[in-house]
């Protein structure tokens, strides 16, 4: 969803993807569980030239899984974490 007029520019966005295999790993195949993920920027216009923004990725703090062959064999967790990052655009 988003929300935008001129001062203000608003956005979530929801990604999911599905298990999905990846390669061959060793003796078997490496697949990768299901994953969703929250986004969020905002920008705010505070003069014609001058903005602040906001993001921020993997609200929803989602672990990548990695996986042979069944999911009760774990091969790798990749915590990444929540990223935010804020800013100031400036025209010339």
């Amino acid at each position: 969803g988003y929300f935008e007029n001129a001062r203000l520019s608003a956005r979530l966005s929801y990604t999911y993807r599905s298990e999905f295999f990846v390669t061959f790993d060793r003796t078997g195949h490496l697949n990768q569980d299901s994953l969703s993920q929250l986004d969020a920027s905002v920008l705010v216009n505070i003069m014609d030239n001058v903005a602040l923004t906001f993001d921020g990725i993997n609200l929803t703090d989602e672990k990548i899984e990695q996986f042979q062959d069944i999911k009760s064999n774990p091969r790798a967790i990749y915590d990444n974490g929540r990223t935010y990052y804020a800013g100031v655009k400036v025209k010339f």
